[in-house]
């Protein structure tokens, strides 16, 4: 089973669904010769847009990834947490000066930043990033709904295919069953409705940058 979907240029299709051959035990090696081990977390090229990911050496292999290197992580300045009745607070980046984005980690297995958007109804994301899902074996043909017709902020109608994203984490909070859409693969990753209405409220605090995500329904 393939992914399809429609572009102003006509159709497109994603890689159909394969079975996913189990982790093998042992190093792997980026193109220097460099050894990881089967969980060291590294940079992945994907071919994304985006750009490289962070992902397990073992899982960018078997999902046709190059090793770029180790993921180096820069230490971070803590912050003490201020008291909160039960608002979650994630901190926010722009980009070139842009709207807010946030880091979201889908299916367990890709981290991307993703701009929150409210006037998108679900979770989009690029055909180039549901092709690397499928190739990590984290999306498959049961979590396929079909396609349904999306209003465009110029007005337009596109059909795009939907899918169940089996979890969505954003800071600690985790949301499972969140429906996603699919752009083109020039589109961008978007944090819409079918992610923030599982919220009672949620805002932008533009003094501290942050998401506040208050009471999950």
């Amino acid at each position: 089973m393939a992914l399809s979907a429609c572009s102003r240029g006509g159709s497109y299709a994603i890689a159909p669904f394969e079975a996913v051959p189990p982790l093998r035990n042992g190093a792997v090696s980026d193109p220097t010769g460099k050894l990881y081990g089967d969980q060291d977390q590294v940079r992945c090229n994907l071919a994304l847009t985006s750009g490289p990911v962070e992902l397990p050496a073992r899982m960018c292999v078997r999902a046709g990834g190059t090793i770029e290197g180790e993921a180096f992580h820069p230490q971070q300045p803590k912050i003490p947490p201020e008291p909160s009745p039960g608002a979650i607070e994630v901190p926010l980046n722009r980009h070139g000066g842009g709207g807010y984005y946030v880091p979201v980690k889908i299916n367990d297995a890709l981290t991307l930043d993703f701009l929150i958007d409210s006037g998108a109804a679900t979770v989009s994301m690029p055909a180039d990033v549901v092709q690397a899902l499928v190739r990590l074996g984290t999306l498959a043909p049961g979590d396929v709904q079909g396609s349904k017709d999306y209003k465009l902020a110029d007005g337009s109608i596109r059909a795009s295919q939907t899918f169940q994203i089996r979890s969505l984490q954003v800071g600690d909070t985790v949301l499972q069953g969140v429906t996603g859409s699919m752009a083109p693969v020039n589109g961008g990753l978007l944090l819409g409705q079918s992610f923030l209405s599982r919220f009672r409220s949620w805002s932008i605090d533009n003094g501290k940058q942050m998401l506040v995500l208050d009471g999950r329904w």
